[in-house]
């Protein structure tokens, strides 16, 4: 027998349904006040003339200035930023800003994988987090991966992405039949992750089975670094998540963390979100009366989170409620009826004004074997 668990994945937010540790409107105003020179190990670098080196975390709030030191232009890497001190020798601080490894390097890298490289007089040595000499033997991950030897990998649930004799990049899965087709200049395939794909000069993700979760539109995207990548687009820089939510302008019509009034002028950052009337608690409470998971759903074990793009109208309304991840057709299905069922909520405003907000919500099907 299966018993329901209930779904609420739900969390409200001001610009990120998912409750993930960021907040893209205050990424989205540090993007406007700064050139980021870097984001990494969660934190993002900017150059203040005044105040020297800068970093920020992902909720776009100053948590460290190393004024005192040069960062060689360096971002943290594993916890750790390369700094020199004013007497030239090279050491590494943590993300307090406190020394982590002394300064007593004459030259030194960045950590990639748990190893720096450094030189101490006429010695050439590695180190690892804690500042101890360690050979490549005694690493258990590789200094430095091929590029073309990591997209080679074989992958989860897909088989191998593969490079063809005319440069085109599709994937396999593991009987050799194609997944994605070979209509990419790259692919960038991490495991468990979404995958970066190239087509002329323009950068977005895909999912394992080839469907574009973020649009291939990017002039610049990075790797994801605790859940965002920051991106460039038509020489504005910001950051997106893995749901395609970003700081600018909407990836797509429905774009959780922009509002849009009723002549569809896009307003990037809203003065008072839209809310369920009574808050999260009777939302929660609404959706666990109203919520009906499908039998035939519960009968084959099907189960996940459906991600639903909906629209809160100027006077509360539900409007248009859009599948942005789907996960079975019966749970997509029961997903749109909830909420195009719900009752009204409080507006979002802007300028004082009711306006019309798209968000991202998410909705988790669960159940337990008895």
């Amino acid at each position: 027998m299966k018993k329901v668990l209930v779904l609420l994945a739900m969390v409200l937010g001001a610009t990120n349904m998912f409750a993930q540790d960021y907040d893209l409107q205050g990424l989205a105003k540090l993007c406007q006040k700064y050139e980021l020179r870097g984001f990494q190990d969660g934190l993002c670098r900017v150059y203040d003339e005044e105040r020297g080196d800068l970093f920020f975390d992902t909720k776009g709030k100053e948590v460290l200035c190393v004024s005192e030191y040069d960062t060689c232009n360096e971002d943290f890497s594993n916890g750790l930023l390369l700094a020199k001190n004013i007497d030239g020798k090279y050491g590494y601080l943590n993300k307090s800003g406190k020394v982590a490894i002394p300064f007593v390097f004459d030259y030194a890298s960045s950590f990639l994988n748990g190893v720096a490289k450094v030189e101490k007089g006429n010695k050439k040595y590695h180190i690892n987090t804690k500042g101890n000499e360690v050979t490549i033997e005694d690493h258990s991950g590789s200094l430095e991966v091929e590029i073309d030897e990591k997209l080679a990998q074989v992958i989860k649930g897909i088989g191998l992405s593969v490079k063809r004799n005319d440069g085109k990049w599709g994937a396999l899965n593991a009987n050799g039949e194609i997944v994605i087709p070979f209509i990419y200049d790259r692919l960038d395939i991490n495991i468990n992750e979404l995958i970066k794909a190239e087509k002329k000069s323009k950068y977005g993700w895909l999912d394992k089975n080839g469907k574009t979760v973020i649009p291939i539109q990017f002039d610049r995207a990075d790797d994801f670094s605790d859940g965002l990548a920051f991106v460039i687009l038509n020489s504005n820089q910001g950051f997106v998540d893995k749901y395609g939510n970003s700081t600018f302008n909407p990836l797509t019509t429905t774009t959780n963390n922009n509002v849009q009034n009723t002549n569809t002028e896009v307003i990037d950052v809203t003065e008072t979100m839209p809310s369920f009337v009574g808050g999260k608690e009777q939302l929660n409470k609404w959706l666990a009366a109203n919520f009906h998971y499908p039998e035939l759903a519960l009968e084959n074990g099907i189960k996940g989170t459906v991600v639903a793009s909906v629209a809160i109208e100027p006077d509360g309304s539900i409007g248009e409620v859009t599948i942005k991840k789907s996960v079975d057709p019966l749970l997509d299905k029961e997903t749109i009826r909830i909420f195009k069922s719900m009752p009204r909520w409080n507006p979002g405003t802007q300028n004082g004004k009711p306006v019309r907000v798209v968000l991202d919500m998410p909705l988790n099907f669960n159940f337990t074997e008895e």
